[in-house]
């Protein structure tokens, strides 16, 4: 059976400037960073396979800024199963957003790795 995908999120982060005691904006527009954590649980029979991180940069009312980054810090093995976590880490640039997607695949080929009982002979080497 093909992998499927076991769980969808959009995650998204603003650095907006500070405002001032006196409520304008400050001269210095502020960075953010942080780590998201995303929990999720593979359906019985089904073991994780991967996990992609898409960095919306489309051009839509909230495209992620020039110099955001949102990157994987922590990935099940595959193969595991039960209840498991991915945490993405973020950073916005000064000012700026950042938009992006995690998809996360499992797949009954997954569950386990298989090893041929017997180990493929190769040719040895001549001179």
């Amino acid at each position: 059976m093909a992998e499927q995908e076991i769980y969808h999120k959009e995650g998204g982060h603003s650095a907006y400037q500070q405002e001032d005691r006196k409520g304008r904006e400050s001269e210095q527009p502020r960075t953010d960073a942080g780590q998201d954590i995303h929990n999720f649980t593979i359906p019985p029979g089904k073991a994780y396979s991967r996990c992609v991180l898409f960095i919306d940069t489309r051009d839509n009312k909230s495209p992620t800024t020039k110099g955001s980054t949102a990157t994987l810090a922590e990935a099940p093995s595959h193969g595991a199963t039960g209840d498991l976590s991915i945490k993405v880490n973020w950073q916005t640039s000064p000012g700026g957003r950042i938009l992006y997607f995690l998809s996360v695949y499992a797949s009954e080929e997954a569950v386990g790795v298989h090893m041929p009982k017997e180990q493929p002979q190769f040719p040895k080497k001549t001179k």
